[in-house]
């Protein structure tokens, strides 16, 4: 399967050296390029900036909610991401953790503060958070 993609002018330029690497890929207009799965492997291994993501931050940061929450699930099986812009659909490696709170005042005034600490942390242009309210049984 191929993929495309476009990258800004930044982007691009801290990608290249993966593309390069790992893609016999097409090069497009406008940096626009056909991924082979090789290549999309190796982007969602690294961060926005083309470095891969240590898995010490991963552990900091299960430790952050495990010691906020007193208790997390963690999703280690691969899941990905997908989003349109444009005529473009975008994927990538997502990362999911849970948490379950009894005061969702202060859970969503912690979170709403760890999310823009994350998007520093793990230099990503967005952090995706859901608030649900549950009933248990």
């Amino acid at each position: 399967m191929k993929v495309i993609i476009q990258l800004g002018r930044e982007a691009e330029a801290k990608a290249l050296p993966i593309l390069l690497r790992h893609s016999p890929g097409m090069v497009l207009p406008q940096r626009t390029y056909v991924l082979s799965e090789v290549a999309l492997r190796a982007l969602r291994a690294a961060g926005n900036d083309g470095t891969p993501i240590e898995s010490a931050k991963f552990q900091e940061l299960q430790a952050r909610l495990l010691e906020r929450f007193e208790g997390l699930t963690y999703f280690p099986q691969p899941n990905q991401g997908f989003w349109k812009f444009g005529n473009l659909t975008y994927r990538d490696e997502i990362v999911i953790y849970r948490v379950i709170s009894q005061n969702p005042i202060q859970a969503r005034e912690f979170l709403a503060s760890l999310k823009g600490q994350l998007k520093q942390q793990f230099q990503q242009q967005e952090i995706l958070i859901i608030e649900r309210e549950i009933g248990v049984l």
